[in-house]
């Protein structure tokens, strides 16, 4: 029994002492640390622009309708290449068909008044500046709907600034771990562990959109300046937790 008794003095003479954690998220680790989060906002220029472009036509049969549709993109497409769009830019990512409808007075009754077709063109550009140059070309070949413009990073952009973002958050939180250690009267020792957060983009599209077919009918002019991509605004968060003595 005197030997237990020795046994449990000893443990406890050299059993670690509780490690005090200063953090103002909870690190959750078994020593010393100060725990901050580095934030990074900043607006960079969009290098990319997508603009589903529309040609829409009526016709009394669903035939006449289709080689109607078709010719005026194929037109539509041809224009676009004679300005610099390549065809890898250029891809279908909606086509419609669907049977009209008018309301007959006489009869009192819905009577079928032809055939809808709907064939919609995405067209990818990194000549951000001329996207209204775009618009007036496609219009002037026989597009008559404008869906959207849309504005954007390129992967090979969002790369660069996804680093950028990240190295300043980094560098974010490294000054707010020196504030806090010298707060403190402590002295940072090495990172514990870091957690990274996604980095978000948001994005301002242009507004109003453009309705085409008042264009097509002698409507309002629509110039090459009237289209200006918006900076894009990118944004990161990055976790670092250090190891203070």
């Amino acid at each position: 029994m005197a030997l237990g008794f020795a046994l449990v003095a000893l443990a406890i003479m050299f059993a670690p002492k509780p490690e005090v954690n200063v953090s103002g998220t909870g690190a959750g680790v078994d020593r010393n640390t100060i725990s901050v989060n580095g934030q990074a906002q900043f607006d960079v220029d969009p290098d990319e622009a997508e603009l589903n472009i529309r040609v829409q036509t009526k016709e009394p049969t669903a035939k006449r309708a289709q080689d109607e549709n078709a010719r005026l993109m194929s037109t539509v497409k041809e224009a676009l290449k004679k300005a610099g769009v390549k065809d890898s830019e250029m891809e279908t990512t909606n086509y419609n068909m669907w049977p009209q409808q008018r309301w007959d007075p006489e009869t009192q009754k819905s009577v079928d008044d032809g055939y809808m077709v709907q064939h919609t063109l995405k067209v990818t550009t990194k000549d951000v500046t001329h996207v209204g140059a775009l618009i007036e070309t496609a219009v002037k070949a026989g597009a008559n709907g404008l869906d959207s413009v849309n504005f954007k990073l390129s992967d090979k952009k969002r790369e660069d600034v996804n680093s950028e973002a990240l190295s300043q958050a980094s560098s974010n939180a490294k000054g707010k771990a020196d504030a806090i250690a010298q707060g403190l009267g402590v002295r940072i020792k090495q990172i514990v562990a870091v957690s990274e957060s996604n980095v978000g983009y948001d994005y301002y599209y242009p507004r109003p959109m453009y309705a085409m077919a008042e264009k097509a009918a002698g409507g309002m002019d629509y110039s090459e300046n009237v289209v200006s991509p918006e900076s894009v605004r990118v944004s990161a968060t990055i976790g670092i937790v250090y190891e203070i003595e």
